[in-house]
């Protein structure tokens, strides 16, 4: 088993999709963190949950690190780069904030880690680096066999595996 993985994230979760490079049908998915913890709320973003919230992210995405080492052999991870958010420099800060703990937790674990622009894995996953979340969802559906009621973030995920795969090869 030489697993890879391919990882989205925004700032309350982060996504694993496993796949293998020895089985084509194999693929699973994690999400660490809790999308629940959400808020609803306008108002201005509190530093203070959002520094809780990060350490939370680092610890559940470290156990979920772990728990895939013991269980085959993670060769390789493709991680979506952050993006410029329309939503302010401080959501794109945040985001960084967010790949630099998945990037300290999987060089932790001796995981080869690479950072792919979103258009970049799009192209190589699904021939198309300006695929629609539709067009993402319907790819990932047909490939993998997943469910249509499944969180975006799954498929995006599946997306950047199969590009990491494809690199791999």
């Amino acid at each position: 088993m030489r697993r890879i993985f391919g990882i989205d994230y925004d700032t309350y979760q982060i996504t694993v999709v496993e796949l293998d490079l020895d089985d084509p049908a194999y693929i699973a998915h994690w999400v660490a963190g809790d999308p629940q913890k959400r808020s609803t709320s306008t108002k201005k973003f509190e530093v203070k949950k959002a520094d809780e919230r990060f350490y939370d992210l680092h610890h559940d995405f470290a156990q979920l690190v772990t728990r895939r080492l013991l269980a085959g052999d993670v060769v390789f991870a493709y991680v979506e780069e952050p993006v410029a958010v329309p939503g302010g420099v401080n959501t794109t800060i945040r985001q960084s904030a967010i790949w630099g703990v998945i990037r300290l937790v999987l060089r932790s674990a001796d995981v080869r880690c690479v950072s792919v622009n979103v258009s970049t894995w799009k192209k190589e996953a699904l021939l198309n680096g300006r695929a629609t979340k539709d067009e993402i969802k319907d790819w990932a559906v047909a490939v993998f066999g997943l469910t249509t009621d499944l969180p975006q973030d799954v498929y995006d995920a599946a997306g950047i595996a199969a590009a990491a795969r494809k690199s791999m090869r």
